[in-house]
């Protein structure tokens, strides 16, 4: 997922990005936490010593893309730019499919 994203950002690696992890997964009620860093650094993001987890939403500073998951990582959702999402689909690799519009 971060080689799309990496791919259709236009700072690229050096996409300003922020992680926010769901209290539930942080056992920490009061508040969620969000981590920032860079699209490059990703993996700093998703690899927190206390968290056992991914984080529930990464997204770009400039909002031009998100990327929310399940914990688990059942199901993953991307909202962003019509070629991010094309590229996605086209992906030998990648199960995808594109979720209808409702209002």
């Amino acid at each position: 997922m971060i080689r799309f994203l990496t791919a259709h950002s236009p700072q690229g690696a050096d996409t300003a990005c922020l992680a926010y992890y769901n209290p539930i997964v942080t056992r920490d009620f009061e508040r969620g936490q969000v981590r920032s860093g860079r699209l490059g650094d990703a993996q700093a993001l998703f690899d927190h010593p206390d968290i056992l987890y991914t984080p529930s939403n990464l997204w770009a500073a400039d909002r031009s893309w998100v990327v929310c998951t399940d914990y688990d990582l059942w199901g993953t959702k991307v909202c962003g730019p019509r070629p991010l999402v094309e590229a996605l689909l086209a992906d030998l690799e990648i199960k995808a499919i594109r979720l209808p519009w409702t209002s």
